[in-house]
């Protein structure tokens, strides 16, 4: 049996806060992708910000987060067809990744809130947007818990890059699966 692969991306990020009083704070900011299909071959994004926590209570969480940042790209190798004007004498030439950066603005908006003892609703959106691109990502989930620590979590995902090469679509969207562990 031959598989084809349609998809294969991973991601790694994380963020850190200080607290300047109950509900403000600055945040730094860090995330790496590698998607094999999308226009980048990696994008990585590093920011710092300042972070305001608007609703806090025992079932309702709301923050929002806003600062600058820089992001740094490579775009996946292309190939090109040069057409000489004489029949036959055409070429074609892979055009090597090319690498590039931009300062961008970083803005996030996290809303969680405890449906039940045991169920939660949580909804993250990102915005890191430069002048060459502009990457919306919007995490949709519903968590269980079964202990305290292990939750099952259905999730549902939308991305959208503005600047894509030829062919790429500019929006993925993924739904999941997650066993979560909480430590």
């Amino acid at each position: 049996t031959q598989y084809n692969t349609t998809a294969n991306r991973f991601e790694v990020g994380g963020s850190s806060g200080y607290k300047l009083d109950e509900r403000r704070y600055i945040v730094g900011a860090l995330r790496y992708e590698n998607d094999d299909f999308s226009s980048y071959e990696y994008q990585w994004t590093a920011s710092l910000g300042f972070g305001y926590t608007a609703i806090k209570n025992e079932r309702t969480e709301l923050s929002f987060e806003i600062g600058p940042g820089y992001k740094r790209y490579r775009y996946v190798p292309s190939v090109q067809t040069i057409i000489d004007p004489l029949p036959g004498t055409g070429s074609t030439v892979i055009v090597g990744p090319e690498q590039d950066g931009e300062i961008i603005g970083r803005g996030l908006i996290a809303f969680k809130h405890q449906l039940t003892t045991s169920t939660a609703f949580e909804n993250t959106f990102l915005v890191e947007a430069g002048s060459n691109n502009q990457f919306i990502q919007n995490d949709t989930g519903l968590a269980v818990s079964m202990t305290d620590a292990l939750a099952l979590k259905l999730g549902y995902q939308i991305r959208r890059n503005s600047d894509v090469t030829p062919g790429s679509k500019k929006t993925d969207q993924l739904l999941t699966t997650n066993l979560v562990y909480k430590f």
